[in-house]
């Protein structure tokens, strides 16, 4: 079966990391689907890791390559913490490219991510770390809830603390990729509530740029001249 699709390059992200991590996530979907169907032939599994460490390669997504050693169950299970541990490293150091100030979340999407942080809470617990490390993430996780629930979210600050939580997550195995997958979606939710309150802004920033263009201004005063008449 066909792993990647051309239309599956059609609204990717703006930052390249993260259209890796978009690209990724379909394949690896479909790959899944296709074993559980029972196609699990060494072919299908070679073409699955020779295409993630491709896009990898063209995205500049390091630490990203096929095992050579091992039986090939080995290998691709080797292969599928290494992707992990890249997703975790991009999510928790690469920031999505918008403002992030003062956000009043919707209550849906605030139930939302406060139970996804209990599903990372969870996968905490069954991390194979040593006792401080699993303790500072819990703190951090702790500090990140405070925040969504205050009555308005500091964005920066909540995806602050998310981050090193989701480095933690990193160090375990592929099991652990529902936690991983979400703290992408916490992510992506904070930055459409982000986008969406900043919208009006954006849009008085662009009537501010019209008005200060002479040929808008004489525009505008015309209309406001053609008011006053009538």
């Amino acid at each position: 079966m066909e792993l990647l699709h051309e239309e599956d390059f059609s609204e990717l992200p703006e930052q390249s990391n993260h259209k890796w991590l978009e690209l990724q996530k379909v394949v690896s979907s479909r790959f899944k689907s296709a074993t559980e169907a029972g196609d699990e032939s060494a072919q299908l599994s070679m073409r699955y890791m020779d295409l993630i460490a491709t896009l990898a390669a063209e995205h500049k997504v390091g630490g990203i390559q096929v095992p050579s050693n091992g039986t090939l169950d080995d290998r691709l299970a080797q292969f599928e913490i290494l992707t992990e541990r890249a997703k975790a490293k991009i999510w928790s150091t690469g920031l999505p490219e918008y403002p992030l100030g003062r956000v009043r979340l919707a209550n849906d999407v605030k139930s939302t991510i406060l139970s996804l942080a209990a599903e990372i809470e969870q996968q905490l617990d069954g991390l194979e770390v040593c006792e401080r490390r699993r303790t500072l993430a819990h703190k951090r996780l702790e500090a990140f809830r405070k925040e969504i629930n205050q009555p308005q979210t500091r964005v920066g600050a909540a995806l602050q603390q998310l981050a090193p939580v989701a480095t933690v997550l990193a160090m375990a195995t592929t099991t652990l990729a529902q936690g991983l997958d979400a703290a992408a979606e916490i992510q992506r939710l904070l930055g459409a509530e982000q986008l969406e309150a900043s919208q009006p802004e954006l849009r008085l920033t662009e009537e501010e740029k019209n008005y200060s263009c002479p040929l808008h201004r004489s525009k505008l005063k015309v209309r406001s001249n053609l008011k006053k008449a009538s």
